[in-house]
């Protein structure tokens, strides 16, 4: 079942709820996702789809029958909010998309501004519809949406609601603060990162928006949305831009017949997650573009940058037996580092460098300077590996300006030959992230930023094979859709 889900009508509707509907129309489908197998069309691809086959007014003019012209969608949850003198009254209906738009749930209730504010109305509305849509909830996930929305869930929809509120007002600056804080909630970050990205389209210009107009609060307004922007990059969780593949069989590399042991080895390769390093370069692009629309650049004293970031990624994994037992561990030599110099139009690049960071004794590390084909990193204190004091160590760089940078690695278990069986398993047993702009000053290495088995997208089913053989089209392919989102300038 495919299903999309309209923003619902409003009628009564201060300037104060403007934002409801939006909250209504995401909490809906966070839920709808989360406690059944429907699939439900993202909001940014549900805008674009209604836009390109509906009458632009659809939202101040629905007619359901139309609906039918919405060949990708099977589905659409459609609907009101109507102010009262006591609350407001919310009504639903999910309906087929043929010419007579049957109903197959709907939904009726009246309810307070902060039953909306904490999501309760919403959720009970989807424990309503899903019952009705014959989706067999868990006992668990009755109890849930029996009462109010998480803290996170309520601040991530209302900031990602005002910002899309906000966006349709043309005041893209309050829209994009709005993003800021949304991105950095787990619920909603993909939407609005993609909506940010869009939202400073229109920034790339030199317009922050009608409300901005004088010299003095135009300078005032840039420096605002620099500083957001600097706050914004400094909270963002950098490592998500990378994805990890590995094809879960095994090679034989080797035997010791002394030892009685087997190498065998598996191909790994880290890539850049594409649709995120471009949103987020597009971002700072944007903006900077934006401030040189001006004129006023250099009359004003400000630059546009963030602070730079370089993170490692070291992975762990296990071979595990028929019961389940660890058999042998391993992690390939080199670690890979994700390097962006902060700067308007320079690249987010994946390199090669030296394992060993969390043994690392390190006092002081710069910034980088990049050649067009090495990074130099000048560090002092003792490093891995025989890479002398004070000097620069030579980090070897893949594809640094290509989008779909890629590092591969196979590593080796090292495994008894009476444990070798048909049945061995590989798992990716964890992934760390350090921080090679900060230290830990307890211990004086590098700082551990985050670790985990699921910090990262990680894609274990394809094999080596069709991943080299796809790389290429993969990578056209998803310039195409960034393209198409509207993700990539022209």
């Amino acid at each position: 079942m495919r299903l999309g889900i309209i923003v619902p009508q409003s009628q009564g509707l201060n300037e104060n709820h403007s934002y409801l509907p939006m909250v209504i129309q995401g909490t809906l489908v966070d839920n709808i996702n989360r406690y059944s197998a429907i699939s439900v069309l993202d909001r940014v691809s549900l805008d674009r789809v209604i836009t390109e086959t509906l009458d632009p007014t659809y939202e101040d003019n629905l007619d359901i029958v139309r609906l039918g012209h919405v060949a990708q969608v099977g589905y659409m949850l459609t609907g009101n909010i109507i102010r009262t003198a006591t609350g407001f009254t919310l009504n639903i209906n999910v309906t087929d998309t043929t010419t007579n738009a049957n109903t197959i749930a709907s939904h009726s209730g009246t309810y307070t501004e902060a039953q909306f504010n904490n999501h309760t109305a919403m959720n009970r509305a989807s424990l309503d519809l899903l019952t009705q849509m014959g989706v067999a909830l868990t006992t668990a996930a009755r109890n849930e949406l029996a009462h109010a929305g998480s803290r996170q869930s309520i601040n991530a929809q209302a900031a990602l609601a005002q910002g899309i509120v906000a966006q349709r007002q043309g005041q893209a600056i309050e829209a994009i603060f709005h993003y800021f804080d949304a991105s950095a909630l787990e619920a909603t970050a993909t939407e609005a990162l993609s909506r940010m990205s869009t939202a400073t389209t229109t920034i790339a210009t030199g317009s922050l928006g009608d409300r901005v107009r004088n010299d003095i609060q135009q300078r005032s307004e840039w420096i605002r949305l620099i500083e957001e922007t600097r706050r914004f990059f400094a909270n963002y969780p950098h490592y998500l831009m990378a994805e990890l593949h590995f094809r879960p069989t095994l090679d034989l590399a080797g035997i010791n017949y002394e030892a009685e042991t087997a190498q065998l080895t598996f191909p790994v390769q880290v890539h850049l997650n594409l649709e995120r390093t471009e949103a987020v370069k597009k971002i700072i692009t944007d903006i900077s573009n934006g401030l040189a629309a001006t004129g006023r650049r250099q009359q004003w004293g400000i630059e546009v940058s963030v602070e730079p970031f370089l993170l490692a990624y070291e992975f762990n994994f296990d071979l595990l037996n028929e019961r389940g037992r660890v058999i042998s561990s391993t992690s390939p030599r080199d670690a890979v580092l994700l390097y962006f110099s902060g700067q308007p139009s320079h690249e987010i690049s994946l390199f090669i460098g030296v394992r060993g960071y969390d043994n690392l004794r390190i006092e002081r590390i710069t910034y980088p300077t990049y050649n067009g084909s090495h990074l130099y990193l000048y560090a002092v204190g003792s490093l891995p590996y025989r890479i002398a004091r004070r000097e620069p160590f030579d980090l070897s760089i893949e594809h640094a300006l290509n989008q779909a940078a890629r590092w591969s690695s196979r590593p080796r278990f090292s495994v008894r030959a009476t444990e070798i069986s048909d049945s061995m398993t590989i798992r990716l047993s964890n992934v760390r992230v350090y921080d090679l702009f900060q230290q830990d000053r307890r211990r004086r290495n590098y700082k551990l930023v985050t670790q985990g088995s699921t910090i990262i997208s990680v894609n274990p089913t394809i094999t080596a094979r069709q991943r080299f053989e796809q790389f290429d089209r993969e990578r056209v392919q998803r310039r195409y859709v960034i393209q198409h989102e509207g993700l990539l300038g022209e």
